[in-house]
């Protein structure tokens, strides 16, 4: 895991990396996206959250905008969890008749994906 470590760059013998399927960078110093990972084939994941960047979070009015559904009323069930990671458990939620993956974060805190706010937008 490569998150918190104050970095600004990859070096170029990441390129070698063709097994590589999930990558953390998230707080970091990372002025620009590194190139180099849309060259590894087997990528399919990365967390860049928290570097320059990736200038998220987003403002609360966005947050609270109808990308980012609270789920608080008696319409809504949570049927079974189907993951889990760092910041928290994703269940499967029944909404007014509709199914939905609903992350319910464990934390407030930044971890090693960026903190729950990244990825509210």
């Amino acid at each position: 895991m490569l998150s918190g470590n104050r970095l600004t760059s990859l070096p170029e013998s990441f390129s070698e990396c063709h097994h590589l399927e999930l990558l953390r960078l998230a707080n970091n110093r990372l002025e620009h996206i590194p190139q180099l990972l849309f060259q590894l084939p087997k990528l399919r994941w990365v967390a860049l959250a928290a570097n320059p960047c990736c200038p998220f979070p987003p403002s609360k009015s966005n947050a609270n905008s109808n990308n980012a559904k609270q789920f608080h009323d008696r319409n809504s069930t949570l049927v079974s969890k189907i993951g889990e990671g760092a910041s928290g458990e994703v269940w499967s939620m029944l909404h007014e008749g509709s199914r939905y993956a609903c992350k319910q974060y464990t934390t407030h805190s930044v971890g090693s994906d960026g903190a729950p706010m990244n990825e509210l937008y």
